[in-house]
């Protein structure tokens, strides 16, 4: 397998991702410490207050969306060989908003199934607030910043790395993509070494689901609804959600602090999600032998 020989062309590969990874980070900071350092300046303001008003402001995550993708975009660019492009080597395909509305729609049926035994056990408790004009704001500004956050993330991990893993062997390149995805994730300091088996599951999940879809559009919207409606929706002790959630006691199956993904009903529907992808992608090369 080309990944685990030790050549000059492994060897390249792993440095290129590397590379890719701090390239991410790098704009992901630049992107949004700058604004929030020219906000401070300018209204004198701490830059924790400055970076606050930043996540709530509907324009901001616009530019801020605008600008990380475009940089991410002639990033990705730059890492390819002059004779690949962009779009159609890391997974863009036709029909891009059916396939994330698609994506974004099996993603808000995901979650939901998800949360659902964790609300009527009681394990999570709902406290809804008024849909007023700011919580609207907060929610669209929310929207905004997990495009950014989740377009970015496939364009990196289920498109330049799962492709260039994926040269040799495609199921390998989902588990290398995945692993790798796990381990950058653990930089959030919400999750633990445990946490690794859920987000190597997840990991999985995505890769097989690019694999399945041949498209890097479907997981970017079921990562978008992942992550906004965890967070935006459904925000776990978080002022800034809608429909805020509050864990009655943390325990081993319902996720605690680290969210529902990280739950035994999240672990069993992954598992099961990952398994449905595969099998769609083996029966697609089996209808075409």
């Amino acid at each position: 397998m080309l990944l685990l020989k030790n050549s000059n062309n492994a060897n390249r590969i792993w440095r290129m991702i590397i590379v890719a990874i701090i390239g991410y980070i790098v704009i992901s900071i630049v992107t949004v410490v700058t604004p929030g350092l020219l906000f401070s300046f300018i209204t004198k303001v701490s830059f924790n207050a400055a970076l606050d008003v930043i996540m709530q402001s509907i324009l901001a995550q616009i530019f801020i969306m605008i600008v990380t993708l475009i940089l991410i975009y002639y990033w990705i660019k730059l890492l390819l060989d002059k004779e690949e492009t962009v779009i159609y080597t890391i997974g863009f395909t036709g029909r891009y908003f059916l396939k994330v509305l698609s994506g974004f729609t099996f993603g808000s049926i995901f979650i939901l199934l998800v949360l659902a035994p964790l609300y009527l056990s009681h394990s999570y408790v709902l406290e809804y607030r008024v849909l007023d004009d700011k919580v609207v704001s907060v929610l669209i500004a929310g929207l905004f910043n997990y495009v950014t956050v989740a377009f970015a993330e496939e364009i990196i991990f289920r498109g330049y790395i799962q492709y260039q893993t994926s040269k040799k062997n495609k199921v390998i390149g989902c588990i290398i993509t995945a692993m790798i995805f796990a381990l950058f994730h653990l930089m959030n300091s919400s999750y633990s070494y445990l946490s690794l088996i859920y987000l190597f599951v997840g990991g999985m999940m995505f890769s097989t689901m690019r694999l399945a879809t041949k498209s890097l559009m479907f997981p970017m919207g079921f990562h978008l609804a992942w992550n906004w409606l965890l967070s935006s929706i459904f925000g776990i002790d978080s002022d800034r959600a809608w429909l805020r959630t509050t864990i009655s006691k943390d325990t081993w199956w319902n996720g605690g602090g680290i969210g529902a993904e990280s739950s035994i009903f999240g672990l069993i529907i992954m598992i099961l999600a990952t398994g449905g992808f595969m099998y769609a992608y083996f029966h697609s090369i089996g209808k075409k032998e």
